[in-house]
């Protein structure tokens, strides 16, 4: 309704300033010199809903069209497809040049929210430079895609796929999801399992000296892979929505290794079986967002828990005298727990000639821990990492030109931005890193961008 009413003011001037004309006359050279010549009609569009709220330029701008012409089946093949347009090019220790992802312009806990999400649902795709990631709280080696939804869409869609290699390795997979967008939110469903059966040393025409034993041994394992991931977004108020995201992926391997090396003849033992190794591996992932508006800051708080467990049992290479079928086996287990909070909010701190001074504020904490044990002939060998992490950091966005006015007129639009963050690690101690840079665009459609960037990074747990 407000994009009608603009246009039809905007025709009841124009037939205005037509029935002024006719009346007039022509108009002359006095008439065109004169204060009530010259009219000037300014049309102002609104932003598109969904749009990521900056002055920072967009590198990358895809309707629906484009959008389709890549043939992905869902974001994360769609993202795999747009490549180094979607990666950083800047240097080691500044992100690691996975972009940010964003929704309508918001934070997800992680991009296990979306990765299911089908490109037919999506009205556009925005990626924006490094610079804009400093807003969302990460760091500025990091580009931003902004992905956005449709208004209303709901899609049950499933996808088959088979492959086969060279050497007979066949490759199958089933998945199934289920997506529906609303005024309320969205919900997404996906189901999937994925099957890649063993690679032989026959299949490569490997045969080892001593015997032929190559299709008593394995490249590659055999594996299966289940994989469930469950979305629901809400908005709890006008101004606030909130995310739960679920997911749960068995993975179960299984390999030979040939025959063992020491047989011991034993007269009525069980028949030899081949050496085989069994892997298992559980991971279980919950994440949350919480967003809204105050006033014109828009604050985020993301929360994550993650659990992966892993077990792998390993016929020894040695038989036993009461029979290879009670082979002695190699044990190794271990787990890994991470959970952490984020916190971020930015928004307008005052107003210059130029425009808005925007502050960005990003507050974190996560907990790493990491367990194994590993027992063998030789032993039990246990090992134990913990990571605790306190983060901080804020980011500063100051306008210093815009092109309608002053000394913009001639230079274009000009801002600055700066940027400091400090961590605190429980192994490791602090870390602090700071940056600065211009944004400069003398004309519409150009624009320079420059930066200085001193970090300190520490290895991983």
């Amino acid at each position: 309704m407000r994009r009608s009413n603009q246009i039809l003011i905007l025709l009841a001037l124009s037939g205005g300033a037509t029935a002024a004309y006719a009346q007039q006359g022509p108009v002359g050279p006095a008439d065109e010199a004169g204060s009530g010549g010259d009219q000037t009609i300014v049309v102002t569009a609104e932003r598109i809903v969904g749009s990521v709220d900056t002055d920072f330029p967009l590198d990358l701008v895809l309707d629906e069209n484009a959008i389709e012409s890549y043939g992905a089946s869902n974001i994360t093949d769609l993202l795999a497809a747009l490549g180094t347009q979607t990666q950083t090019t800047r240097g080691r220790g500044q992100g690691g040049g996975a972009p940010v992802t964003l929704v309508n312009g918001r934070r997800v806990s992680s991009f296990a929210e979306i990765r299911d999400i089908p490109p037919e649902a999506l009205k556009r795709v925005e990626v924006l430079p490094e610079d804009a990631a400093l807003r969302y709280g990460f760091s500025a080696g990091q580009r931003v895609v902004n992905f956005i939804l449709k208004d209303d869409f709901a899609a049950i869609s499933g996808e088959l796929e088979y492959g086969r290699s060279a050497g007979d390795r066949e490759s199958s997979e089933v998945s199934a999801s289920y997506l529906s967008i609303g005024k309320k939110g969205r919900v997404n469903l996906t189901a999937e399992w994925d099957r890649d059966t063993a690679l032989e040393e026959r299949d490569r025409n490997i045969i080892p000296t001593g015997g032929d034993t190559s299709g008593l041994r394995t490249l590659l394992p055999k594996q299966d892979d289940i994989q469930i991931n469950a979305v629901v977004n809400r908005a709890l108020s006008p101004k606030v929505n909130a995310s739960l995201n679920a997911r749960y992926d068995i993975l179960e391997t299984r390999g030979v290794l040939g025959l063992p090396q020491a047989i011991i003849a034993i007269p009525g033992a069980t028949p030899f079986r081949v050496l085989e190794r069994d892997g298992s591996n559980r991971a279980f992932r919950l994440g949350t967002t919480v967003d809204g508006l105050l006033g014109r800051w828009r604050w985020t708080v993301t929360g994550n828990y993650e659990r992966t467990t892993s077990e792998t049992l390993t016929d020894r290479n040695t038989a036993l005298a009461a029979g290879l079928a009670t082979l002695a086996t190699d044990q190794a287990r271990s787990r890994f727990q991470n959970w952490g909070a984020v916190a971020t909010a930015d928004g307008p701190l005052l107003r210059l000639p130029a425009g808005r001074v925007i502050l960005g504020l990003r507050a974190g904490y996560d907990d790493r821990s990491f367990r194994s044990e590993s027992v063998s002939a030789t032993g039990t060998v246990t090992g134990r990492v913990d990571r605790r992490e306190v983060q901080g950091r804020g980011n500063l966005e100051i306008p210093i030109t815009r092109r309608s006015e002053g000394l913009g007129r001639v230079l274009g639009e000009f801002s600055v931005n700066a940027n400091l963050s400090r961590s605190n690690l429980s192994d490791f101690g602090n870390l602090s890193s700071h940056g600065y840079g211009f944004v400069w665009s003398p004309f519409e459609g150009f624009s320079v961008f420059g930066n200085s960037t001193s970090a300190q990074a520490a290895p991983s747990p």
